[in-house]
């Protein structure tokens, strides 16, 4: 989840900003710590479990189906209990290798942000911008 860490800090400060404005929140507040808390709790909704799920989900099928029928835990395994043997031919290599395809453009993508991020601070430090 690269944005977590690239929106990690001015996603919530947005969020709180936009609540002197009454654009995102229905409901008016008495202070700014009810503002920052719901500027929280908007972030943790945003970024919170239903966002990690799908990692969640394939993680338990790979342990289930690694431990319940003792088999190597590979992304190919998960798909066992639908389709049975098919899965140790040529589908299961497929499967493989798109599995390790996207993983590979993933880690590239965190590291493009990771990259835009140092080179955004480098420009600022240089530039002299301190906010």
């Amino acid at each position: 989840m690269p944005g977590l860490y690239f929106y990690g800090v001015s996603e919530p400060i947005y969020y709180y900003r936009l609540s002197y404005e009454n654009k995102l929140f229905k409901v008016p507040f008495q202070n700014d710590d009810q503002r920052a808390q719901q500027a929280l709790f908007v972030v943790l909704y945003h970024w919170g479990f239903h966002a990690w799920g799908c990692y969640i989900l394939v993680a338990l099928l790979l342990g289930f189906v690694a431990f319940r029928w003792d088999m190597p835990m590979t992304f190919r395994i998960a798909f066992y209990p639908l389709l049975g043997d098919v899965v140790h031919g040529l589908f299961g290599d497929f499967v493989d290798s798109v599995s390790m395809a996207c993983t590979t453009f993933g880690v590239c993508t965190s590291l493009g942000f990771g990259v835009d991020i140092i080179l955004a601070g480098l420009r600022r430090i240089e530039c002299g911008i301190y906010i």
